[in-house]
């Protein structure tokens, strides 16, 4: 019976914890994937004078075809949403990551990204933003905004 009881308190202490550093894990799998993406829409710009039309076009191109403009082989085939099947969001690590252009290529000058924990409080905690300038904002209660302090 006292060894029931320990354990129940150890669990008690360890589960919490276990709870922060799985929110801990995916708030920061968003935050690099954020800036990822970043990183492959300034390169998409610097090749193509234009930030992309959506997700699908900084993805690999067909076998045995070089990268171009309508794919750019920038990032893998999750952060492009060809897994998703969609071309401005997809899935990872607990959030949902959607992205908006705003514009058309080729003339799309300004973008924003939303990384929105898929169960608030159970996937993750915050909700980040970023846009063009590169700047990652977090919002606790609800999606993230330009007008949001940036993270650290």
């Amino acid at each position: 019976m006292m060894v029931v009881a320990i354990i129940l308190v150890i669990v008690t202490f360890a589960i919490p914890t276990l709870l922060r550093s799985r929110y801990t894990a995916n708030e920061t799998s968003a935050v690099s994937t954020l800036r990822v993406l970043y990183g492959a829409e300034t390169q998409f710009a610097s090749n193509y004078n234009s930030f992309s039309g959506d997700l699908n076009t900084l993805g690999p191109p067909p076998a045995n075809t070089l990268p171009s403009a309508t794919s750019a082989d920038l990032v893998d085939q999750v952060l492009s949403g060809r897994i998703s099947g969609q071309l401005a969001q997809f899935q990872k690590a607990g959030y949902r990551f959607t992205y908006t252009p705003a514009g058309t290529y080729p003339g799309v000058q300004q973008y924003t990204f939303t990384a929105d924990p898929l169960v608030r409080g159970n996937t993750g905690q915050r909700s980040f933003f970023m846009d063009q300038t590169g700047i990652v904002r977090s919002n606790g209660t609800t999606t993230a905004t330009v007008n949001d302090n940036p993270i650290g």
